[in-house]
């Protein structure tokens, strides 16, 4: 709200458009306790809770959704993974990032939409279909 709040002044004078900038690289995950603590519970809800699946498509053996962690602590983009062919945690962990990028457009979309109900905003240079980057919800995250 604060980075939004500082365009009101624009918005008197006219805008086309908001943009969110050039996110070439768009990452939207990290190390930290609480980033992991929320991509379990995006595992589980993308699984239905059912932590047999998760084991099933990644060939792992957790007893529960709490267990999971990274591969490798320090591969915050599961590249580990990916290198050892296990596509699907790779694939899992790159929707986590591009649902957390949409989540953020989505809430500057509502903050701009504050001081401009009729505000068009998005990005540009955003994702890559190679880096698995969901290129389909990106835009349906912006306006």
């Amino acid at each position: 709200d604060a980075m939004v709040n500082r365009y009101t002044q624009a918005r008197r004078q006219g805008v086309y458009a908001y943009s969110l900038g050039d996110e070439v690289a768009v990452r939207g995950s990290d190390y930290s306790a609480s980033d992991l603590a929320a991509y379990r519970q995006f595992l589980s809800a993308e699984y239905s809770g059912d932590i047999s699946a998760l084991n099933s498509n990644w060939g792992s053996a957790y007893a529960s959704f709490g267990d999971v962690t990274l591969s490798n602590l320090t591969d915050r983009d599961e590249l580990t993974s990916m290198k050892a062919g296990i596509w699907p945690r790779w694939f899992d962990r790159q929707s986590w990032a591009s649902e957390n990028f949409n989540l953020l457009c989505a809430r500057f979309g509502r903050s701009f939409r504050r001081i401009d109900p009729k505000a068009i905003v998005g990005f540009e240079g955003a994702g890559r279909l190679l880096a698995g980057d969901d290129l389909d919800g990106f835009v349906r995250s912006n306006t």
